[in-house]
């Protein structure tokens, strides 16, 4: 039954979206198989879409990661030629410790 019933709404789509070519009647490009192909190139298109959107969001992530890991590595070194210019002058606990070690005033 259910068969039939599809059959039946199949033939009356064919008939009412006549005037729309592609989508019913005997036209051109009203063929089944052409139906089917617009359909799976509609799919693949989303699919890329998504595929490419994906590609960006992680290419993004990555650059804003590399940022953030090369503005770390900066401070980090600003840091350290910080301790330098402060051991140089005596100030930081390692000069201190030093001196005692070899008893230098």
């Amino acid at each position: 039954m259910y068969k039939l019933a599809f059959a039946y709404r199949q033939r009356w789509l064919k008939r009412v979206n006549w005037g729309n070519t592609k989508k019913g009647g005997s036209g051109s490009g009203s063929g089944r198989k052409r139906k089917h192909k617009r359909k799976h190139k509609r799919k693949h298109k989303r699919k890329h879409k998504r595929k490419r959107k994906r590609k960006r969001k992680r290419k993004r992530k990555r650059k804003r990661k590399r940022k953030r890991k090369r503005k770390r590595k900066r401070k980090r070194k600003r840091r350290r030629k910080n301790d330098h210019a402060k051991e140089k002058t005596g100030t930081t606990a390692g000069w201190a410790l030093f001196r005692s070690i070899f008893r230098i005033r």
